[in-house]
């Protein structure tokens, strides 16, 4: 997190904000890299979504599903949530 302080990257502000749309664009780079971009019918799952701000931008483009064990949105529109009432363990 170059140029950014600690407290910047913990607040909910223009920081975070700024970092999760970069690394939506990101997601949506490389899906065009792999010649899915353009293709609106394209299912995203967002697995640990957070606050929302990934599924809600990448839902512009695509139909989103987003799971998480606690919901933390702030970002609530355009996107279908299911929260996950039980983790899953891995053997």
């Amino acid at each position: 997190m170059s140029g950014m302080n600690s407290k910047q990257s913990i607040n909910k502000g223009f920081a975070a904000d700024h970092a999760r749309q970069a690394k939506a664009l990101k997601i949506l780079k490389v899906i065009e890299d792999v010649g899915k971009g353009g293709n609106n019918t394209l299912k995203l799952l967002d697995i640990g979504t957070g606050n929302g701000s990934i599924a809600f931008y990448l839902a512009r483009h695509f139909d989103v599903t987003s799971v998480d064990v606690v919901d933390q949105r702030s970002e609530r529109e355009g996107y279908s949530f299911c929260r996950l009432t039980r983790r899953a363990s891995i053997s």
